[in-house]
């Protein structure tokens, strides 16, 4: 993984002094830098684009609906055939969240073909992904909250709320196959296998004090930086952007990612449990 040590400086400075709107307008610029015909992204048409999101605060309002509709795929996930899944998943996905990871799908996206009927599925999935990780989390760390909320396995039993994760994984690897596109579709499962090797790294390495920053770095980039990096590199693939623009989407999506995980490492013992959604220091209790 190329880390950009400057690059995560400066989006991790962003969010903490200037708030997700001043992350936003860093990330956004960087995303449609890649729409110039230079960087081997989209052609001309994207200047107006580029021009306009210069005079806008906000990473989300180019795609809001691209956002919309994946709000609309994440509600179709709910069996209305099973109203006891349903319910679990009503509490789980109506907990809200930043939609980041699919933003940056649907931006990196629209630096190439903006086809939402094939962005769509991608930016659901992977939203869907990493709510199912989420799920997962919460019972192996039995976390009482997650985003303010009393997380589902606080309300259910915790094999319920296993299943419930496996569902929703499933779900996901079926929304992505809707694209048709089988080196998203393959994208989607290596990063599955990343994410899940990242999160046993973490727990073989609980309260290892002499850990160096390498191996914080490989950590997080596995359970965290691969997911915003596939969100980047699909949006772009299915865009048809050029081989170095989706490169250069990629090594965005795992440099934000990276950035992302390190300031919510530094909030776990920095911030208040009204900030974060969920007790402060509770990662550190878990020796991670």
């Amino acid at each position: 993984m190329s880390i950009q040590p400057h690059l995560l400086s400066r989006a991790a400075r962003s969010w903490r002094t200037e708030g997700p709107k001043g992350f936003s307008k860093r990330a956004t610029k960087y995303i449609l830098r890649f729409g110039r015909p230079e960087a081997g992204g989209a052609h001309a048409q994207q200047e107006p684009m580029i021009r306009t999101i210069r005079q806008n605060d906000d990473l989300y309002y180019l795609v809001q609906d691209g956002l919309g509709l994946v709000e609309e795929t994440l509600q179709a996930v709910r069996p209305a055939e099973f109203p006891a899944l349903s319910n679990i998943l009503d509490h789980v996905l109506g907990a809200g969240g930043k939609r980041a990871r699919p933003a940056v799908a649907l931006l990196a996206g629209r630096t190439g073909h903006y086809e939402l009927d094939l962005l769509v599925p991608l930016a659901a999935s992977i939203e869907l992904l990493h709510s199912a990780t989420l799920v997962h989390d919460d019972v192996i760390d039995a976390a009482a909250t997650r985003r303010g909320r009393a997380t589902a396995n606080s309300l259910f039993d915790n094999a319920a709320t296993v299943m419930v994760g496996d569902y929703m994984f499933a779900h996901a690897a079926e929304l992505v196959a809707r694209t048709g596109n089988i080196e998203v579709i393959r994208l989607f499962a290596r990063t599955l296998m990343q994410m899940a090797t990242g999160e046993l790294h973490q727990d073989m390495s609980a309260y290892s004090y002499g850990q160096s920053t390498r191996e914080y770095f490989n950590r997080i980039a596995g359970k965290t930086a691969s997911l915003f990096a596939t969100a980047a590199e699909g949006g772009a693939m299915i865009g048809g952007v050029s081989p170095k623009g989706v490169e250069a989407l990629r090594s965005y999506g795992e440099n934000l990612g990276m950035a992302f995980q390190i300031v919510d490492d530094i909030l776990d013992f920095t911030g208040d449990e009204a900030e974060m959604g969920k007790p402060a220091g509770s990662d550190l209790m878990q020796g991670t």
